[in-house]
C-alpha cells in the first residue's frame, strides 16, 4: 500500500461559490486527501492527497469539473539565496 502525500494549494475565483467549494473539498476527501489549512485572505487552502491523486488535481479538466477552481499547484518549500 502506498500512503506518500502530497500537498497542494488551491486558490478559487472571485465570488460566493460555496456550493462548488463544498462539493470541491468532498472530491478532495473521497480521493483519500484531507483539508489542512484553509486561507481567507486569498480565498483558498491546503490539502495533502496521495501522490497518485495529485497528478489528476493538477490537470487542466479539474478547473471544468469544479468551476470555483482558479488555480492547484504542488506544495513546496520557498528559500533565499
Amino acid at each position: 500500500m502506498n500512503t506518500a502525500t502530497q500537498k497542494i494549494i488551491v486558490t478559487f475565483k472571485d465570488g460566493d461559490h460555496g456550493a462548488n467549494k463544498k462539493a470541491f473539498e468532498d472530491d478532495i476527501v473521497a480521493k483519500g486527501g484531507k483539508i489542512v489549512q484553509r486561507y481567507e485572505l486569498i480565498d483558498g487552502l491546503v490539502a495533502e492527497v496521495p501522490a497518485d491523486v495529485s497528478t489528476s488535481l493538477l490537470a487542466p479538466s479539474l478547473k471544468q469539473e469544479h468551476e470555483c477552481v482558479n488555480s492547484v499547484e504542488l506544495d513546496g518549500t520557498v528559500t533565499t539565496q
